[in-house]
């Protein structure tokens, strides 16, 4: 082999080398992101047009992320926050219409005394999508089947929805171990919901606790809710079916 070959056949050799150093880098990256961001990732490639500027923007979150200066609640505070959430479920009985916006003057004031910046709903999702973008995707769900509706929708009920939407999806997380899927159909003025996850112990109702302590959450589900039925899967879950009515 002369040397002009041998030359040609280590730079090809070398590029070789380099193009595949390169592409295993872009794709453990690229796993970090959607790992890391869940169902967030693929949101932020359809509005950032391609994924090289979605990973360029949840990057730039990561980056932004890591400067907060977050801080853990101690106990009692964490304890007061919860009272604060069991107030808001039961004055969602008799006063549907401002529950909402009372959890989420309770969320911006948590963020802010953990270090969060709260800037606005969209900068406070981007935010908080670095390390909770799967849930995130629920409450996102939520408010596009409400925001796209064909029917006139009554703003009391853009909170029950919220509020049961809310409740069944953080049972799912708390009590399981496995990934749980959220499923939203609006169709005729009613509001399917449905959650599935990997346990297959149904929903028990518990006696509220009239101290704030908890208990409300799936009496007020059923409360709410025309239709509620708990079904098992395929797969040793349950999926927990809800129809509700949301036209004005």
């Amino acid at each position: 082999m002369s040397n002009s070959m041998l030359i040609t056949v280590i730079v090809i050799a070398a590029v070789v080398v380099v193009a595949l150093g390169v592409g295993l880098w872009t794709m453990s990256r690229r796993r970090h992101l959607q790992q890391r961001f869940g169902p967030e990732y693929e949101r932020t490639v359809e509005a950032e047009g391609g994924r090289m500027a979605a990973e360029r923007e949840l990057r730039a979150r990561e980056e932004r992320h890591s400067a907060f200066e977050l801080k853990e609640l101690p106990s009692e505070r964490r304890h007061q926050y919860t009272e604060e959430w069991s107030g808001v479920q039961e004055r969602f009985v008799d006063r549907p219409e401002g529950s909402v916006g009372e959890a989420d003057e309770l969320v911006t004031r948590l963020m802010r005394e953990r270090g969060y910046p709260t800037e606005g709903f969209s900068r406070q999702v981007r935010d908080l999508s670095v390390e909770h973008g799967r849930t995130l995707e629920h409450y996102r769900a939520a408010h596009d089947v409400i925001g796209g509706r064909e029917h006139p929708v009554h703003p009391a009920a853009v909170d029950a929805a919220a509020l049961v939407v809310t409740e069944l999806v953080t049972n799912a997380v708390r009590h399981t171990d496995g990934p749980c899927s959220l499923d939203l159909a609006l169709h005729e003025g009613l509001l399917d919901i449905d959650v599935t996850d990997t346990s297959s112990v149904p929903p028990l109702t518990r006696r509220p606790h009239l101290t704030g302590s908890g208990g409300w959450g799936w009496i007020l589900v059923r409360h709410i809710a025309r239709d509620v039925r708990v079904m098992p899967t395929s797969t040793g879950g349950k999926r927990i079916h809800v129809s509700m009515a949301v036209a004005g």
